[in-house]
C-alpha cells in the first residue's frame, strides 16, 4: 500500500504506553508479529488477541479497548461486518483495518463501514506503527491513492466521497471540467477522442447527478477538486 498522504494528527514514531489493544487476525503468526512490533514501539502488552470475528465482537462490547487492529478476512464475522455492527452500536473505538488486499475498493469498504484507518499487511514496520499511533491518538490513516476520494472528519472519522468509485480517467475528467476546462480541451489533455470524452462525461454526470456546467463547477469546489 502506498505511503499515506492524509493522516491527522501527525504520525507518531512511538505509541503511547499503556494502551489497551485488541489484535483480531486469524493467523497466530501475524498476531505475534503485531504484538512484538507494537511492544517494541513502547506499547504495553495488548489486552486481547482473537482469531474470530464473533469473539472480537463479544470482546468489543464488554471490554474497554483503546485501539483495535482488525483483519478484513476474519472468520466467523468478517472485519467489515464487525466494524458496521460496532459503529451501529455507537462505539467510537479507534479501528485500524489490516488487509493483504491493496486494491482501493477494499479500503473504501473499510471507510464506509467506519474504519479510522486502512493499511496493507505488507507495509513497512515503521509505517504500520505510525498508522496505529495516529489512529490511537484520534486521527486517521488514509492510503495515498485515496487522498482525493475521501474527506477527513473530526475524531479520526473518514467520509467516502460520492466520486470515490469513478475510474481514474473519469476522475481526471471531473477535475478538468469542474475547473472550467472545455470538453474539447479536456479530451486533448486526456488523449481521448471526442466520442470517448462525451461518453465519459455522461457516465460521470449520471453517477454524480450533474445536470449542467454550474453543477460540475459547484461539485468541484465543494469537494476540493479544482
Amino acid at each position: 500500500m502506498s505511503t499515506p498522504v492524509a493522516a491527522a494528527p501527525a504520525a507518531q514514531a512511538h505509541l503511547p504506553g499503556g494502551l489497551r489493544v485488541l489484535l483480531a487476525d486469524e493467523h497466530p503468526g501475524v498476531r505475534a508479529g503485531l504484538a512484538a512490533l507494537l511492544g517494541s514501539a513502547g506499547l504495553v502488552t495488548p489486552c486481547a488477541e482473537v482469531d474470530d470475528g464473533n469473539d472480537a465482537w463479544t470482546l468489543l462490547q464488554s471490554a474497554a479497548v483503546d485501539l483495535a487492529l482488525v483483519d478484513v478476512a476474519l472468520r466467523g464475522m468478517n472485519g467489515f461486518e464487525l466494524l458496521r455492527r460496532l459503529r451501529a452500536l455507537g462505539s467510537n473505538t479507534p479501528v485500524l483495518m489490516l488487509s493483504m488486499h491493496t486494491e482501493t475498493g477494499y479500503a473504501l469498504q473499510a471507510f464506509e463501514a467506519g474504519a479510522n484507518g486502512y493499511i496493507g499487511k505488507d507495509a513497512p514496520a515503521q509505517a504500520l506503527v505510525a498508522a496505529a499511533g495516529n489512529v490511537a491518538a484520534g486521527g486517521s490513516h488514509v492510503p495515498a491513492p485515496l487522498a482525493d476520494r475521501v474527506h477527513l472528519l473530526p475524531h479520526g472519522r473518514v467520509r467516502v466521497e460520492p466520486h470515490a468509485r469513478l475510474s481514474a480517467r473519469e476522475l481526471r475528467l471531473l477535475r478538468l471540467l469542474s475547473a472550467g476546462v472545455t470538453e474539447a480541451d479536456a479530451a486533448q489533455r486526456l488523449r481521448l477522442t471526442p466520442g470517448e470524452a462525451a461518453r465519459s462525461r455522461d457516465r460521470v454526470a449520471q453517477k454524480l447527478r450533474l445536470a449542467d456546467a454550474a453543477d460540475w463547477q459547484r461539485y468541484g469546489k465543494t469537494h476540493g477538486l479544482c
